[in-house]
């Protein structure tokens, strides 16, 4: 505002005090049922024109927009009567973030989560800087660094490239360390098993709201 010389325009000063209802930095991580934010109203006006007329006097109004309701609301227990029964189909190479997705999404939002799986072998992943707080991976799709962070509040696929990518190198490193000697082979192969059999203990009992602070082996 400062830049354009319009901090003293009175409309734009009213847009910018509701910017947290439109603008893309304030709405991030935010639940909009699918819906795009520049459709919203647009969407809503659509389902209620399909009930409500201008000619309608009050009374026929109020009993066409209850019906609206009404079919909303339907259209909305459907939709988790089908999300809540059944099973998707695991399809991918790693069933386990697969299923994390089956087991934290609805049916639909987890058509779109499988998507993001299948687009992420197209990324590449350029370099890995380590730091004190973490690692820095750069990323790039189809030889162009930008790419979007989030979409309806999903991973976006360089997120899960990255987490592919990394299992697939500790697997390399894995597989260099333990192809010198049988006896590291042996020894890693079986402290991974038992490892592996643990940790999915504690998921299942976790899961099952079973305290395991006190579990051992």
């Amino acid at each position: 505002m400062e830049e354009c010389g319009v901090r003293e325009v009175a409309w734009v000063n009213d847009i910018y005090k509701k910017k947290s209802s439109w603008a893309t930095t304030y709405i991030s991580g935010r639940f909009f049922t699918g819906i795009r934010i520049s459709s919203r109203c647009e969407s809503i006006h659509a389902k209620l024109g399909r009930f409500v007329e201008r000619r309608y006097d009050i009374f026929e109004f109020v009993m066409n927009f209850q019906c609206c309701v009404d079919f909303l609301r339907d259209n909305e227990e459907e939709l988790n009567f089908r999300s809540s029964y059944g099973t998707p189909v695991l399809q991918m190479q790693f069933p386990e973030l697969e299923k994390f997705g089956t087991m934290n999404f609805t049916k639909e939002i987890f058509s779109r989560y499988r998507e993001s799986f299948k687009r992420c072998v197209r990324v590449t992943i350029l370099e890995c800087i380590e730091r004190e707080e973490g690692c820095i991976y750069v990323t790039q799709k189809y030889h162009r660094p930008q790419m979007r962070m989030e979409s309806f509040g999903l991973p976006y696929v360089h997120i899960l490239a990255i987490l592919v990518g990394v299992f697939l190198q500790h697997c390399k490193r894995f597989a260099k360390v333990t192809s010198v000697r049988e006896e590291d082979f042996r020894h890693y192969v079986e402290k991974v098993v038992r490892d592996t059999h643990m940790l999915e203990k504690r998921s299942f009992l976790k899961f099952h709201g079973v305290e395991t602070s006190n579990i051992i082996g």
